[in-house]
């Protein structure tokens, strides 16, 4: 993991990511842009929740759109330790909970956008 650009991506994230290559090409567009905009709203969340003492980290906690997904990145270098905490610093999750808080939400939104354009595509006759 590098710290320079540090993005948390729990592991259901991951296989939601890979789930989205058997579709066909409308559901998997519809279920990754379902994905970003996910994201997009945890990122907006992260940085009102980040510990602030100069707003460094919080203006860097950015989502990243990435070709069959996304993800939450902290390019500030430290973040992982305020996130998780060290020996001697108690953690202050700002980034990985929200990400936790999140999930359900998150696959209700793509299971909706795969069943919105599964039933789309049979409803065709394709």
């Amino acid at each position: 993991m590098s710290l320079k650009n540090w993005g948390y991506e729990p592991h259901q994230l991951l296989e939601i990511q890979r789930f989205c290559k058997f579709f066909p090409k409308d559901a998997e567009k519809s279920c990754i842009l379902s994905l970003q905009n996910d994201i997009k709203k945890i990122s907006s969340q992260q940085q009102k929740d980040a510990p602030r003492r100069t707003g460094f980290m919080a203006q860097n906690t950015v989502p990243e759109n990435l070709p069959n997904g996304a993800q939450a990145v902290s390019k500030a270098e430290y973040a992982i330790f305020v996130d998780q905490g060290t020996y001697r610093m108690p953690a202050r999750p700002f980034f990985s909970s929200q990400v936790s808080k999140s999930m359900p939400t998150i696959e209700n939104n793509f299971f909706n956008a795969f069943v919105t354009t599964v039933n789309r595509y049979l409803g065709s006759g394709r």
